[in-house]
């Protein structure tokens, strides 16, 4: 018998100097979320996007640091209330 760690869990600096967390490495829910390879792919584009731009010095390191790391902890606690909100209804408590 084995198992999987499904806690759901948010990385405390998603991005800092010379870094990106990207995918489950900045944050994971459960496989209820339904979207996790989007995540993934998604947050390894954006992260590639604000490299870009730090290279190109069109913003900070540090503006990105910190946009990157806003995006994320929006977009956690966004899934957090809808998948909150559908065991809820699944699940009485």
């Amino acid at each position: 018998m084995s198992g999987a760690d499904a806690t759901w869990r948010l990385a405390h600096c998603p991005a800092g100097p010379g870094y990106f967390l990207v995918g489950d490495a900045a944050a994971a829910l459960d496989p209820a979320s339904s979207h996790g390879v989007l995540k993934a792919l998604m947050s390894g584009i954006m992260a590639g996007y604000l490299i870009r731009d730090v290279v190109v010095r069109a913003v900070s390191a540090d503006a990105a640091i910190d946009w990157y790391s806003c995006w994320i902890r929006e977009w956690f606690a966004h899934d957090v209330a809808r998948l909150t909100e559908l065991y809820a209804k699944v699940v009485p408590y």
